[in-house]
């Protein structure tokens, strides 16, 4: 009899194991291709102020505080160039900022890679035009990509949960006022793997302007939607200078769960 019990006991201590952390040899690897992009819409925000159309018909955006003197710097005057689009699940679309990676799961691991070669950092090019004609009024920039940092994998709760964040926090490039802080588009994501759940989570944090958006898919399948988000009612450009102090945000949560076969 006590051989008996001692051996139920063990199959149902194994059984527990079995069902607490889930063995990699059992769950095949999923690849998640995730990518969050940060644009300027067309006829977003105040449009009737903020925006305008160019003599080719495209949208453009006037520059806040156009060729006002700032402390020894004269900001740019005209008209600055914008993604002229809406929501859009490809990912190439154009973008002021762009993150996108392959993140490789398995059963106790998760990976940030690049996705098919490309740069997992994007930022868009800005070019400051004449509202009327759309001409450069002088030549195009580009951020640094240094405005975005992928943090590493990290564990916590003796391994049971993998983190990792994205936090970008991008700058007109034409509005470079030395000390002075430029404003700039920022967004956050902190991913959460649950290795016994077999689900990522994510917790974002975004501007209230311009327009962002974020999908993913699971092996090549669908593609599955985790954020659109328009600018907030009252939102302007200026609203990208809040000169750190983070009042200009809203957050979001979001999950992706991953199959077991």
């Amino acid at each position: 009899m006590v051989r008996v019990l001692y051996s139920l006991s063990c199959a149902i201590v194994g059984l527990l194991i079995a069902g607490a952390a889930p063995a990699s040899a059992q769950i095949p690897t999923r690849n998640v291709h995730f990518w969050m992009k940060a644009f300027i819409a067309n006829r977003t925000g105040n449009a009737s102020t903020d925006f305008t159309k160019t003599d080719a018909g495209r949208w453009v955006l006037r520059a806040p505080l156009a060729g006002a003197p700032v402390i020894g710097h004269v900001l740019p005057s005209g008209c600055f160039s914008i993604d002229d689009r809406g929501f859009s699940n490809d990912p190439l679309a154009s973008a002021r900022v762009t993150f996108e990676a392959n993140l490789t799961v398995t059963g106790r691991d998760i990976k940030v890679d690049a996705f098919n070669g490309r740069k997992t950092v994007r930022i868009g090019d800005s070019h400051n035009l004449d509202c009327k004609t759309g001409a450069d009024l002088q030549p195009s920039k580009v951020a640094s990509e240094s405005s975005v940092s992928i943090g590493d994998v990290k564990s916590s709760q003796r391994g049971r949960l993998l983190v990792f964040n994205v936090r970008a926090s991008t700058p007109n490039p034409y509005y470079d006022l030395g000390w002075i802080s430029a404003p700039k588009i920022d967004f956050e994501l902190v991913f959460t793997f649950d290795v016994i759940k077999q689900k990522i989570s994510i917790l974002g944090t975004t501007g209230v302007f311009p327009s962002f958006e974020a999908y993913y898919t699971i092996n090549n399948g669908p593609v599955e939607k985790v954020l659109n988000r328009s600018p907030a009612p009252d939102a302007s450009p200026m609203s990208l200078a809040d000169f750190g102090t983070g009042i200009n945000t809203q957050n979001f949560t979001a999950g992706i769960p991953l199959p077991l076969q």
